[in-house]
């Protein structure tokens, strides 16, 4: 119960922050615009991969690294994907 509800807070966070970055609207002004659940699936997939970062990290073998690292990482591994799929050209 606690996992599901921390999921739903943390996807109402990138949500929200997508949003902000102009997803919504750059989205409907693609040519060719993918279906309305873009943004949530992006949503839901940011935050798996943020869980998984984490989870990562925490393991003995990992757990010497900073937290600049692994932002670092989870930027390098998120950011080019989100900028793709929903049109972004803001920094994330």
């Amino acid at each position: 119960m606690a996992r599901q509800e921390t999921m739903r807070w943390l996807r109402s966070l990138v949500d929200a922050e997508l949003a902000r970055l102009g997803a919504d609207r750059r989205k409907r002004d693609r040519e060719l615009a993918r279906a309305a659940g873009d943004v949530a699936l992006a949503g839901r997939w940011v935050v798996g991969a943020f869980t998984t970062v984490i989870a990562w990290w925490v393991e003995p073998d990992n757990a010497d690294r900073t937290p600049k690292d692994v932002d670092a990482a989870f930027h390098a591994l998120v950011v080019p994907g989100l900028r793709e799929y929903l049109g972004l050209r803001s920094t994330l």
